[in-house]
C-alpha cells in the first residue's frame, strides 16, 4: 500500500484523483489460499480504457487490470492489499466505484480526436 504523495516525492504507482468515472458489478469472486480474484462487469463507458496490465481504481484502491473479456475485467488481489483494504468483504453482485487511469484516458481521447480530425 502506498502512502499519499507529498511534494517532491517520487511517483511509484499511478495517480488517483478520487473522481468516480462510473460503477461496475462484481460478477465472480474466487479465493485461493491468501489470494483473491474478482471479475467485474464494466459499464460500456469505460470499455475503451480497459487494457490488460493497465491501471484502474476500484473503490479508491489502485489496482492492475488482469484479463479483459466481453466487457469484464479481472483483478488479482494480493494478500497485502486484502489486509489493508475491505476488498475481501466484497461479494458477487456488489456495486463498486471505478476510476479509470487519467493517463490512459488522455491517450485514448487524444488518439480518437486526432483520428477524427484526420478523417474529416
Amino acid at each position: 500500500m502506498e502512502r499519499s504523495l507529498k511534494f517532491g516525492d517520487e511517483v511509484g504507482g499511478h495517480i488517483l484523483s478520487g473522481h468516480i468515472f462510473d460503477t461496475g458489478i462484481i460478477k465472480k469472486k474466487t479465493t485461493s489460499g491468501d489470494q483473491m480474484s474478482l471479475n467485474i462487469l464494466a459499464p460500456p463507458s469505460i470499455h475503451k480504457y480497459l487494457t490488460e496490465k493497465g491501471y484502474i481504481a476500484v473503490d479508491g484502491i489502485s489496482l492492475t487490470v488482469g484479463k479483459v473479456v466481453d466487457g469484464c475485467f479481472d483483478l488479482h488481489i494480493i494478500p497485502e492489499t486484502m489486509r489493508l483494504t475491505i476488498l475481501d468483504t466484497k461479494e458477487v453482485g456488489d456495486i463498486v466505484n471505478i476510476e479509470i487511469d487519467s493517463n490512459t484516458q488522455l491517450i485514448v481521447e487524444t488518439i480518437e480526436r486526432l483520428l477524427k480530425d484526420k478523417v474529416a
